[in-house]
C-alpha cells in the first residue's frame, strides 16, 4: 500500500504538477513543527514518513 503525504493535492493545485525533483522540501508534523529535508522529493518523503508524525507537505 502506498503511503501518501497530506498536502500533495494543495501542491498540485498551486503548481500544476505533482511534487518531484531535487530541492528543499518542507513538511509539517502533527505537533505543528516544520521540518525541511533537502534532496529528491522521493527520498525526502521516505525520510518524512519515518521521522515525522502525520507529515503534511507545505507549499
Amino acid at each position: 500500500m502506498r503511503k501518501e503525504i497530506g498536502g500533495v493535492n494543495q501542491y498540485v493545485f498551486t503548481h500544476g504538477k505533482r511534487p518531484s525533483g531535487k530541492g528543499a522540501w518542507a513538511f509539517k508534523g502533527a505537533d505543528g513543527k516544520i521540518t525541511f529535508i533537502n534532496g529528491l522529493y522521493s527520498e525526502a518523503k521516505k525520510q518524512a514518513l519515518k521521522t515525522i508524525k502525520n507529515p503534511v507537505l507545505q507549499t
